[in-house]
């Protein structure tokens, strides 16, 4: 298999849960059936965790199926059209709050 080495952003929270979560889970399984369901590394949390989502995502707006792969570089941030309905939404919330 071969792997791709990607920067991703997130909540510092979340990386220092996970990273608590391999050695925690490692520890509470050590020598029980459930041995082998630990992760052995935070890469291979990840791994897993994407594996599931997407497979979720594709199960529930793609019949199953893989959706069609991106291979060109990705625009940072939403569309022209995304940023209008995100602003809409900012408006509308703080309008209901006043």
């Amino acid at each position: 298999m071969k792997y791709a080495n990607r920067s991703f952003y997130l909540p510092v929270d979340l990386v220092e849960r996970a990273r608590a979560c391999v050695p925690g889970v490692q520890a509470a399984v050590y020598g029980t059936p459930e041995e082998d369901e630990a992760p052995a590394s935070v890469a291979q949390l990840v791994k897993v965790a994407l594996e599931r989502e997407c497979q979720r995502l594709e199960d529930r707006f793609n019949d199953g199926k893989p959706f069609r792969r991106v291979y060109k570089k990705l625009q940072p941030g939403p569309s022209r059209e995304g940023a209008e309905r995100g602003a809409a939404k900012r408006r509308r919330a703080a309008e209901s709050d006043t």
